[in-house]
């Protein structure tokens, strides 16, 4: 009797600390999970608008300096920057800041819990920074413009 007692009571340790293990496990993943979802739930909402060419006004910052830029996009591509440090730059050098690339680079961002959000109407994200990338990195998008 004494090692039935034992065993259901080895079990019910085996069981209460895989209760506590899967518990604690969901809720340190849980700003990830809720990051993630956020991220595609407004994926969902800018497909869902179809668009593929408009401007946007692009604030990079850094702990080194901030760069404005105003990019034009067609069909997902950069093919036009105004302003910026560096006029020279060809488009292709800014395309990581197209929406669709930026969905990707929030989605990779949420991994490292940093600040996102989202445009209400169009979804595309708005502001990102990156704490623990780039030194402390700001991106905000503004004056959405779609283009016919």
């Amino acid at each position: 009797v004494t090692l039935s007692v034992r065993l259901l009571h080895d079990d019910f340790n085996l069981h209460h600390w895989l209760v506590v293990f899967v518990v604690s496990a969901l809720l340190c993943a849980s700003p990830w999970l809720v990051g993630i979802a956020r991220n595609r739930l407004n994926y969902l909402k800018w497909s869902t608008n179809n668009v593929h060419d408009y401007i946007i006004s692009v604030q990079i910052s850094n702990l080194d300096h901030t760069k404005n830029v105003l990019l034009t996009v067609r069909d997902g591509i950069v093919t036009e920057v105004k302003g910026g440090l560096n006029l020279t730059s060809p488009p292709g050098e800014f395309q990581q800041f197209a929406i669709e690339e930026l969905f990707d680079m929030s989605l990779f961002c949420v991994i490292f819990i940093c600040e996102t959000e989202y445009d209400g109407t169009y979804g595309f994200p708005t502001f990102m920074t990156q704490r623990l990338l780039e030194l402390g990195s700001t991106i905000r998008v503004s004056d959405f413009r779609k283009l016919p």
